[in-house]
């Protein structure tokens, strides 16, 4: 792909942004930390597209996240600067899952303010049907073994992988496409063992879930345990009032150099319940977020 219009990005200003933002929702942030993934990843800070997000958990964190605007060694960037021990079965999945499809697969990464870090997300150069996923021999069989409930789902195609080296675990974003029906819904947040939304909660989502395609998440531990599962949405996402927690942080975090404000929800399940939010910071994250299947194409339009 050709690469979008510089970020705009100035390091110093994105210290004080990510230092006020925390204050401001009331989230950890070291700023020895965060400087240094700014050293790290300083090339790749300066040319992609940064996006914010957080909870609206009673302790939110706020978390930064580079999409990247050109295939980068972000695995070999993150041992050589100490972020991940060389030789971690979750780097040994993200190398095979990069192997595939001639080696197109492409990595970027989060971070949390306060623990560095988290993610390292693998965009597989399409959407991939879920047993080429699970097919990896690296792949320990307590998830692979959940291919056939994941088919009964109606989850077949993946549009992306994460693996969070914080909590230690697989994330499987599918592309959903359909209604999502409070029989359906119910299935889904029974994959994590957790109660379905409520009447009002899924009348909610359902002003942002798009039936023509968003992702869905599933967060599975390396002994296959189903931790969260997450409806997600991409589009039609304005920010108004989800609640003061998420309306606060949308007031609170600035956006630069986009078309326009991008914003996105999550709906997590399992465990206590929560929602994601997250804000387009800087760089062209409508064109890239397309380009990694996140972003619907007509947003970027």
């Amino acid at each position: 792909m050709s690469s979008p219009e510089p970020s705009g990005f100035l390091r110093s200003r994105f210290l004080e942004d990510v230092r006020k933002t925390a204050a401001a929702i009331g989230a950890p942030f070291s700023e020895s930390v965060t400087e240094k993934a700014l050293d790290i990843y300083a090339d790749q800070f300066r040319d992609g597209a940064i996006s914010l997000r957080t909870t609206n958990k009673k302790k939110p964190g706020l978390d930064y996240r580079i999409m990247m605007t050109r295939k980068t060694d972000i695995l070999g960037l993150a041992e050589r600067g100490g972020l991940i021990e060389r030789g971690d079965v979750l780097s040994t999945l993200v190398n095979s899952w990069c192997s595939l499809y001639d080696g197109t697969p492409e990595l970027s990464c989060d971070f949390e303010a306060s623990k560095g870090l988290a993610k390292l997300w693998i965009w597989l150069g399409a959407v991939r049907p879920l047993d080429e996923i699970l097919a990896i021999p690296e792949l320990p069989d307590s998830i692979r073994r959940h291919g056939p409930l994941f088919h009964s789902l109606g989850l077949t195609i993946v549009q992306h992988i994460a693996v969070d080296y914080q909590k230690r675990s697989v994330n499987f974003y599918f592309d959903f496409k359909g209604e999502t029906t409070p029989e359906r819904a119910a299935a889904l947040t029974k994959l994590a063992k957790a109660e379905p939304p409520s009447h009002t909660l899924l009348k909610q989502m359902n002003e942002h879930l798009t039936p023509a395609g968003h992702p869905f998440a599933v967060t599975m531990t390396l002994d296959g345990e189903i931790k969260r599962v997450c409806f997600y949405a991409v589009a039609n996402v304005t920010a108004q009032e989800i609640d003061s927690a998420i309306s606060g942080f949308w007031s609170a975090a600035p956006c630069y150099n986009d078309k326009a404000n991008f914003n996105a929800l999550g709906w997590s399940f399992g465990g206590e319940p929560y929602v994601k939010a997250v804000r387009g910071y800087c760089g062209n994250i409508l064109t890239l977020g397309a380009y990694w299947s996140v972003v619907p194409e007509e947003l970027n339009n």
